[in-house]
């Protein structure tokens, strides 16, 4: 292929724009999470994408996704949503467990509604005593931890 042909790599900061922009959009959608299915519950899934998924900036990323779960209609309402990435400037239980209630603040989500977490098996997300699950459960012990491949598991037999 011929060099003048080839598409032209964003700049770093129109990368960035770029970024700003789609995590505004991402961020109005999210308004009505509940609208669909009323008197939900929720589980949180969460995964560290340490050095797996950092992009041109080289930030490493939390994924967050949510389950919205209803049993109240006739017919049960199950819908995920993907929530975004939430930029880690440390990997440790203490500061990932303090993105996730602030992110689901801007968000008008009650953590006090969340049944569930589910994560992937690192040390920094299911840790008892100093990891996610930990600092996540003193503050909703209702939410139960569940590993993300058996939440995907039961999903997959479920449907």
């Amino acid at each position: 292929m011929d060099q003048s042909k080839r598409p032209k790599k964003p700049s770093g900061a129109q990368f960035r724009k770029r970024r700003k922009e789609e995590k505004r959009a991402k961020d109005k959608s999210h308004t009505g999470l509940f609208r669909d299915c009323p008197g939900a519950i929720y589980l949180l899934s969460l995964m560290f994408l340490a050095g797996l998924l950092r992009d041109i900036s080289h930030t490493e990323q939390l994924s967050v996704v949510i389950r919205v779960v209803s049993l109240t209609e006739e017919k049960p309402c199950i819908k995920e949503h993907f929530m975004g990435f939430l930029e880690a400037e440390e990997s440790t239980g203490l500061h990932l467990a303090s993105l996730i209630p602030k992110r689901l603040e801007e968000l008008k989500v009650r953590f006090e509604d969340c049944r569930g977490e589910a994560y992937d098996n690192g040390a920094n997300m299911k840790g008892k005593n100093k990891g996610v699950q930990a600092r996540l459960l003193q503050i909703n012990p209702r939410a139960l931890f569940v590993p993300c491949e058996q939440v995907e598991a039961v999903s997959q037999h479920a449907s």
